[in-house]
């Protein structure tokens, strides 16, 4: 937008146009956009004004937070004067902040039975990334998985424990790429960063049971044909963007909902994630187990029925529960209405 300005010639008048450009922003941006200028896709997107804008709370957390980190790295080293980013910050009002919905049946069955990449044959394009675009929503419905925990699994991530097949899950903060609240962005700036896996300090590792529609669908033997192919990574097709796996993919995620699934923006795939939570709900789980699936850093999105606090120092001793006690809880999950008997059709599509 200005050219090459040394980091001490920012001025509170770039910082400040550079933030009201990004406001006008698409929230899903079109492959039409690609290599386009700044100026270029703000003014797309103001010839579409029905279209959702990025959040203040994204804007704010990645546009200006992606400078002002800078900025403060260069007044740390050269003694700048000051952080022209400083109080220039989008106000955030009451409506901002987007309250994530589940997916309803309605929309699962878009999904999962009239989309094109769980039709036979599939159809997916180079953005999806093969496998990942067929396994990834799946392992977010019937797993509860956030997206990143998913797209980083290593193919040793799948294991076996008393003839009980599960995943050694990553835990991952539980934001959903919308700007997350003040914590889990200062919590993400902590996470240690490393070529494999991004890693939550404490509270690193889950195991969860794999969901028997999974392994009807042949869920098993894909992760055996990677294993044999000597592929480290379970999707192999991903490639990591400033440490995430998923960056890029959830742009062609954010797409092919808006054309197959849902356009509201409550909706993202972390909708799974709340709609996994309901099935659980509904399948009576105890609040414990619930918990032990989905990891505490949802605990708040859990009805306590209990009326425990929200972790008590029993919860933060020892390595958790059994696979063989939460397998029967997992299975319990269900989504009456949803057949899904024809996914091993579909995934012998995919190495």
């Amino acid at each position: 937008m200005h050219g090459d300005l040394p980091a001490d010639k920012i001025k509170r008048k770039h910082v400040r146009a550079f933030r009201d450009l990004l406001a006008k922003f698409p929230r899903a941006q079109p492959d039409e956009l690609d290599g386009k200028t700044p100026k270029e896709i703000a003014a797309w997107a103001e010839a579409r004004p029905d279209l959702p804008r990025l959040t203040p709370m994204t804007v704010n957390a990645k546009g200006l937070g992606a400078i002002s980190t800078l900025i403060d790295l260069a007044i740390a080293e050269y003694d700048l004067d000051g952080n022209p980013c400083t109080m220039l910050q989008l106000p955030i009002r009451p409506g901002d902040q987007i309250k994530r919905l589940p997916f309803d049946l309605v929309e699962l069955k878009r999904l999962f039975l009239e989309s094109p990449i769980y039709r036979n044959p599939p159809k997916v394009s180079a953005a999806g990334c093969g496998a990942a675009a067929f396994w990834i929503p799946l392992i977010g419905l019937l797993e509860g998985a956030r997206l990143e925990e998913a797209g980083q699994l290593l193919v040793e991530d799948v294991k076996i424990e008393d003839g009980i097949p599960y995943f050694y899950i990553t835990v991952i903060d539980d934001d959903d790429e919308s700007g997350g609240t003040a914590s889990s962005r200062k919590q993400a700036k902590r996470r240690a960063v490393s070529a494999e896996k991004s890693l939550k300090p404490l509270a690193s590792k889950r195991r969860v049971p794999i969901h028997r529609v999974l392994i009807e669908a042949g869920f098993l033997e894909f992760v055996a044909r990677r294993r044999a192919a000597g592929d480290k990574r379970l999707f192999p097709e991903l490639r990591s963007y400033r440490g995430r796996w998923t960056k890029n993919w959830s742009r062609w995620w954010g797409r092919y909902q808006d054309k197959y699934v849902s356009r509201a923006r409550e909706k993202c795939f972390h909708s799974f994630r709340h709609t996994f939570i309901d099935a659980m709900r509904l399948g009576a789980i105890p609040v414990e187990y619930q918990v032990a699936l989905v990891g505490h850093a949802a605990i708040a999105a859990i009805e306590r029925t209990d009326k425990r606090p929200k972790k008590k120092t029993i919860d933060l001793y020892g390595s958790g529960y059994p696979v063989a006690v939460l397998n029967p809880e997992l299975q319990k999950v269900a989504y009456p209405g949803l057949d899904l008997s024809h996914l091993a059709a579909v995934a012998k599509f995919f190495d």
